[in-house]
């Protein structure tokens, strides 16, 4: 693929009122970034639970975006199950949109994926490693998040990425910011962006899961 990509954690500051101007763009989510009411071109998630909690797996499976998750917590034929690895790897060496690769967060695999996939640049929207006001996410408190090691394990990977890849990686700290660097882009449609995506990976089907 070509272009931009836009990665979008779920961090509190989050500019949850602009995301609608990536309506022509390729984006990334993660987690639960549908609770701010954005259908991004892809979702990802690696940690079972996005899936399993409440009624999101509901949520999920009634997107329009493409699916992509960890091939261990595979659950519907509409997912796309990618083989993982574990652990410290150069950005430089994930040359293949087939495997993720988990080391900080789940924003982090997904730049990582991004820059596989042959996107740039590559921004960071809501990755910002910090809590606001008690709040751990966009959309409030996530229990799994643990104070004294969830932010310093994500410092460490950005810092890394950011080292590997100086410029490719551009983090976005604002909504005004956002909409500025958009407005640089030219629009694609969501239709052509996931055909590329699956294109990218035309090795892989849909369904069922990968072995």
């Amino acid at each position: 693929m070509n272009g931009p990509a836009f990665i979008l954690g779920n961090s509190p500051w989050l500019p949850v009122d602009d995301l609608e101007c990536l309506r022509h763009q390729f984006t990334v989510g993660v987690n639960r970034i549908l609770l701010a009411g954005f259908t991004p071109t892809v979702l990802l998630w690696v940690d079972g639970s996005v899936y399993d909690d409440d009624d999101h797996g509901g949520m999920i499976d009634a997107s329009d975006a493409l699916l992509v998750c960890d091939k261990s917590v595979w659950k519907h034929e509409g997912h796309i199950g990618l083989k993982t690895h574990v652990g410290d790897m150069a950005l430089k060496r994930q040359s293949t949109p087939t495997t993720l690769c988990v080391n900080g967060s789940t924003g982090c695999c997904a730049a990582r994926w991004a820059v596989a996939l042959g996107c740039d640049p590559v921004y960071l929207v809501g990755m910002e490693a910090t809590y606001a006001a008690g709040q751990t996410d966009f959309y409030g408190t996530n229990d799994r998040h643990h104070p004294g090691s969830t932010l310093a394990v994500m410092r460490k990977e950005m810092t890394r990425l950011r080292a590997e890849h100086c410029g490719k990686l551009v983090a976005v700290t604002c909504g005004a910011m956002l909409r500025k660097v958009v407005s640089g882009h030219a629009a694609r449609g969501q239709d052509t962006l996931r055909r590329d995506v699956l294109g990218a990976m035309a090795t892989l089907p849909a369904a069922p899961c990968p072995s």
